[in-house]
């Protein structure tokens, strides 16, 4: 999953009042690989939610 384009997409989904499940999921990588991801998808998930107001 493309964090950058799933953030643009959620930003654009909150700009036209519509509700954001943001559900990152990385399928078939090692343990390490999956929480590096995962901590960047929270990051991400929280920036999305801070710049909601």
């Amino acid at each position: 999953m493309d964090l950058y384009r799933s953030s643009v997409t959620a930003r654009a989904a909150d700009e036209l009042g519509l509700e954001i499940w943001y559900y990152p999921v990385l399928w078939d990588r090692s343990p390490a690989a999956t929480l590096n991801y995962f901590t960047r998808a929270t990051t991400v998930a929280e920036t999305i939610r801070s710049s909601k107001g």
